[in-house]
């Protein structure tokens, strides 16, 4: 509301997720804005990239969480092995969300898998199905290819570098 100019020094640190060199060519994007942002930019790859970085954050998270709260939890190891294999869609706030779910709904010190959000829980079963299906699969077109004689059998555990009791265990199991 003054009337006097007041002189500042400011630096602008913008983020996004579009591809603004790309939307400047569309012209959706103001070039002359384009320019005064990309003064220095700084690519973060997303953390399905950086499967070594979902730890230490969920430790971080954990930590400034346990502070706040004046809690001692921590990730129990199955709880941290299905954090890493998750692949993270909503990133490192989906991560930090994560890590204050399973601290609200945990009572004791260990968090738990049952702690976790649900999607994490259900990917990590939806993966393991999606690999025995792909595995079930494979099984049949070798099978279609080679047959299931005696010979075609010994040719499809040579394939896939097992050994024929392991290969008849995978047919009872598919119910080939």
């Amino acid at each position: 509301g003054g009337r006097k100019p007041v002189k500042v020094d400011v630096r602008v640190l913008a983020a996004t997720n579009r591809d603004l060199e790309e939307m400047v060519k569309q012209k959706t994007f103001r070039q002359d804005l384009y320019y005064r942002l990309m003064i220095f930019p700084v690519h973060i790859p997303p953390l399905r990239e950086r499967p070594d970085d979902i730890l230490p954050l969920a430790q971080l998270f954990l930590q400034t969480l346990n502070r706040k709260y004046d809690f001692k939890k921590y990730l129990s190891p199955l709880s941290a092995k299905m954090m890493q294999d998750y692949s993270w869609p909503g990133n490192i706030r989906e991560l930090k969300n994560a890590i204050e779910h399973g601290i609200c709904l945990c009572e004791k010190e260990e968090l738990e898998t049952e702690h976790l959000p649900s999607q994490i829980r259900s990917w990590k079963s939806e993966q393991e199905k999606n690999a025995v299906n792909s595995e079930k699969e494979l099984l049949s077109e070798l099978f279609q290819k080679y047959g299931f004689s005696e010979q075609g059998k010994m040719q499809v555990a040579n394939i896939l570098k097992i050994s024929r009791s392991t290969l008849y265990r995978k047919i009872k199991k598919y119910q080939l």
